[in-house]
């Protein structure tokens, strides 16, 4: 259902993931914990495709680069912080 291969994301030349691989299968539960930092937002942001990376997202059938609104039709994301102006 949800498939990284080797994703790299470099922002400000900084290094933020490096070449992360990992799948989640239809039905699995899967949490990303780690310290504030580790990259756990960040490997949202690359399946929203809200951020330009290397490799391949995948979620379903559909490449998150490539076909990003039908990859994100299968996702639900609640960020910390608002991201829309206030109701």
């Amino acid at each position: 259902m949800i498939a990284l291969e080797k994703v790299t994301l470099t922002i400000g030349g900084r290094s933020i993931l490096n070449s992360v691989s990992l799948s989640v299968d239809e039905g699995e539960s899967v949490a990303l914990v780690g310290p504030n930092g580790s990259g756990k937002t960040s490997i949202l942001r690359c399946l929203l495709a809200l951020v330009p990376y290397e490799g391949t997202a995948r979620v379903g059938r559909h490449d998150c680069q490539r076909q990003p609104i039908a990859a994100r039709q299968l996702m639900a994301y609640v960020p910390q912080r608002p991201a829309f102006g206030a109701a």
